[in-house]
């Protein structure tokens, strides 16, 4: 009763206070391929947009597997993961289209995913970010130092675990046709890994 009470003032408060809390938000509405139907973006700054992971263009999985979203999870409206977590879910991807400022050559591209283990590779659990038609793709190991071992402790492993999320940023160079717009790819290589938002800067 007690926290019950505290929620009903601190909640709003919270939700006020914190750029990524959204009152009132519901799940996306899908059409029949289980695409959201349109993206929406939420700009933090003149350069600077942040996309729920759910807010994809398009998402596509190998046989077997697919694509599900999870409501409720992490600072937006919930996060995306490919299941069931049998194996790596090669061939995997979501993609997104952002509106590229003129003159951009590069984006900072953050990921933000849940805090998972690496249950499945003990190396760490990797994605890949990258735009269409452009260069190589940013291979990110995102869990490697989520562990016990002695340099993580209370330097990765407990805060990370505290705040249930793992942030990773990478350089991307800008495709050389984008003409305004470009697509921007998710493709996990090892399962488990629930993204949660993507934050795009464009460096002046």
């Amino acid at each position: 009763k007690g926290y019950a009470e505290w929620a009903k003032v601190a909640i709003p408060v919270w939700k006020a206070a914190c750029e990524f809390g959204r009152a009132g938000v519901p799940p996306p509405a899908a059409d029949g391929a289980g695409t959201p139907s349109l993206p929406r973006l939420k700009s933090l700054s003149s350069h600077v947009v942040a996309i729920d992971a759910n807010r994809f263009a398009k998402a596509t999985a190998p046989k077997g597997f697919s694509w599900e979203f999870i409501p409720g999870l992490g600072y937006g409206e919930g996060a995306m993961e490919v299941f069931p977590r049998i194996a790596a879910p090669t061939g995997a991807k979501l993609s997104y289209k952002v509106k590229v400022p003129s003159g951009a050559k590069f984006a900072d591209v953050t990921v933000v995913t849940r805090s998972t283990l690496a249950f499945a590779r003990t190396e760490g659990h990797r994605y890949a970010v990258a735009f269409a038609k452009g260069g190589e793709p940013k291979v990110v190991n995102f869990n490697a130092r989520l562990n016990e071992k002695p340099e993580n402790i209370y330097s990765v492993y407990y805060p990370t675990i505290a705040r249930r999320v793992v942030r990773q940023n990478v350089r991307l160079e800008v495709p050389h046709d984008a003409s305004g717009s470009a697509t921007l790819e998710l493709s996990p290589l090892d399962q488990g890994i629930a993204f949660e938002q993507v934050l795009v800067d464009w460096p002046r």
